[in-house]
């Protein structure tokens, strides 16, 4: 039956050796399907994933039960295999160290950097702004549509190593000086300033960031 509880055809035999394989074969009968389509199998809500004589066993169910068995639909993946370079993007001058995806297209920099986050989508859209950290401990927020830089973010002694752009308007920075320092978008104050091993940072919460340091373990902020 289908996942509404509506039979697809009358009740059948089934020999105990059938499995999820063989019911996909007799669903895309009952469903005259030219394609076969990826099918999951459930008894009493749970996933057959074995032999219904196994489940039988397993489950200690009478070989005299009638089993309703509910077919569900997948989802269908399909991909193209990428096989050669659709475009390039020059006018670099040494070699590329980081690179990001826009959430609209935006994704190129021309100058060296150590990382780039972009504005989340749900805060600005269509997005055209991005951060980005550098080597001499600034971080800049860029304009897209203006070309130009709008805010830099000063404070760290030493190189940046990370930049996130979190979904609550804030900025982290990570920098090898031992540091990771909070930023707000707006007007680039600085909010906070924490102490680390200094590795990099990853913002995963709008209240929490993870830091790791060179053999110091993990630390969880907030």
């Amino acid at each position: 039956m289908d996942p509404e509880g509506n039979p697809v055809g009358s009740a059948l035999y089934l020999p105990r050796n059938t499995g999820p394989v063989q019911l996909l074969e007799v669903v895309i009968k009952l469903l005259n399907n030219e394609e076969k389509f990826p099918y999951s199998f459930y008894i009493s809500d749970q996933e057959l994933l074995v032999q219904l004589g196994t489940y039988l066993e397993k489950s200690k169910v009478s070989v005299e039960k009638v089993l309703q068995i509910v077919y569900q639909p997948q989802a269908i993946f399909r991909i193209r295999p990428v096989n050669r370079c659709s475009a390039t993007i020059a006018d670099h001058t040494e070699a590329l160290l980081s690179v990001a995806f826009s959430p609209d297209g935006v994704s190129s920099y021309k100058k060296w950097i150590t990382g780039v986050s972009c504005e989340p989508a749900h805060l600005q859209s269509p997005c055209h702004q991005f951060v980005s950290s550098n080597k001499d401990g600034d971080a800049r927020i860029q304009d897209v549509s203006l070309t130009k830089c709008v805010i830099c973010l000063s404070g760290h002694t030493l190189a940046l190593t990370c930049v996130k752009w979190s979904g609550d308007r804030i900025i982290y920075t990570n920098s090898q000086d031992c540091t990771i320092k909070v930023w707000e978008t707006t007007e680039g104050k600085l909010v906070r300033e924490l102490k680390t091993a200094g590795c990099f940072c990853i913002p995963y919460h709008s209240l929490f960031a993870l830091s790791r340091g060179k053999g110091a373990g993990h630390f969880t902020w907030q």
